[in-house]
């Protein structure tokens, strides 16, 4: 069993992690046309491509979701993961860590 939240927003507050992915793309404090709906990993994983070793353990990434709010699942059956950071970056990991470890 992994740990996840869920998120479900109705109006862009200042500072949210969808408003810091996608900057300007609606004012801080409206309404979205529809809820955003996402749900992260509450453990780490290692993002085997990260270029510097700093960047290598990524906290909260971002569950893929298909329209019906159901994780995309690699041919392991692992979720398929999204950077927190960068909504473009898929990421490719080997290792998920316990947060105590």
């Amino acid at each position: 069993m992994l740990p996840f939240e869920v998120i479900w927003r109705r109006y862009n507050v200042k500072g949210n992690s969808w408003e810091k992915r996608h900057p300007g793309q609606v004012e801080v404090g409206a309404k979205y046309d529809a809820i955003k709906y996402e749900a992260c990993l509450k453990w780490s994983v290692v993002d085997d491509d990260a270029k510097e070793e700093k960047d290598r353990i990524v906290n909260d990434p971002f569950f893929i979701l298909d329209d019906n709010f159901e994780p995309l699942l690699r041919s392991d059956g692992m979720p398929r993961l999204m950077h927190p950071k960068n909504p473009n970056h898929e990421i490719r990991y080997s290792s998920v860590l316990h947060p105590n470890k």
